[in-house]
């Protein structure tokens, strides 16, 4: 069967279409990672091979020309398996006030995820997004990223007021660490830009069963795995921006969160070289 997001994995490759819109996860071996920190709400599109997810005893798996879409504020196991040494996500995150709730007023029981079907309508409007992503401002890609939410809800895809709402506290703090030198501020600054005391702070945020570390701790990891699967800085200069003052200490952090070493997983994004025939 054809792949029908053959032209979503053509637009996401060319050079002057890249921007922070969108990212693209190609690796050519598989993948086997825990706890992948999902910062923000995203939607991946599958364009070749398959994802395989688990989340609090739920595993599915997401095959090409299907998407999912998975809830911020959420840490979930992924297997991203290349098919003829082909793996293509294309990768859009949205902000949690893009979510929409019900009209009505009720609320679904919230899931970390749920998978669908691409169609035509579906694939037009991310090919449009992408399109646009690298010309449009910012408010003009929140109203696409608004029109693509809007278009899964017509499609039926309720699930999306089913998307389990990220902890606003807790989002709060991943910006601010975003917009700043994350890893050298400390809780005296973060409890003057958000307002509150730090006893406060530390309060408000055990509600959301979190701390100012671990915050620090998923941003730091989310940001080295997303450079590791997007770019070919070397592993030192991913350590040094992230916070770490040594290779060994982020190598070391980086197995012990998502079972796999910087450098083992630098290795899936490796071209593979075929022999010549003679």
């Amino acid at each position: 069967m054809a792949n029908q997001t053959a032209n979503i994995k053509d637009l996401s490759q060319r050079e002057t279409l890249q921007s922070d819109a969108f990212s693209v996860y190609a690796p050519v071996y598989q993948q086997n990672l825990l706890n992948v920190p999902i910062l923000k709400p995203v939607l991946i599109i599958i364009c070749s091979g398959e994802k395989q997810l688990e989340s609090k005893g739920r595993a599915e798996t997401c095959y090409h020309d299907q998407f999912v879409f998975i809830a911020g504020s959420n840490s979930i196991g992924m297997r991203n398996i290349p098919k003829d040494y082909s793996y293509h996500a294309v990768l859009i995150e949205f902000e949690d006030d893009e979510l929409p709730l019900k009209d009505n007023g009720e609320t679904s029981d919230p899931v970390d995820f749920f998978i669908g079907d691409m169609n035509a309508l579906l694939r037009e409007s991310i090919a449009q997004f992408l399109e646009i992503s690298a010309v449009y401002p910012e408010e003009l890609l929140k109203l696409r990223r608004k029109e693509i939410i809007s278009l899964l809800i017509s499609l039926g895809y309720e699930g999306v007021f089913a998307i389990r709402r990220a902890h606003k506290l807790t989002d709060k703090i991943t910006e601010i660490m975003k917009q700043s030198d994350a890893y050298s501020i400390n809780i005296s600054y973060i409890s003057r830009l958000v307002g509150l005391s730090e006893s406060t702070l530390h309060r408000r945020l055990k509600e959301e069963n979190t701390s100012i570390k671990e915050i620090k701790d998923r941003f730091r990891m989310g940001t080295a795995l997303h450079l590791i699967q997007t770019t070919d800085l070397p592993l030192g200069v991913i350590a040094d921006r992230c916070g770490y003052q040594t290779h060994s200490k982020f190598s070391m952090r980086f197995k012990k969160h998502f079972g796999i070493t910087p450098a083992e997983l630098k290795k899936t994004r490796q071209a593979i070289v075929l022999p010549q025939s003679e």
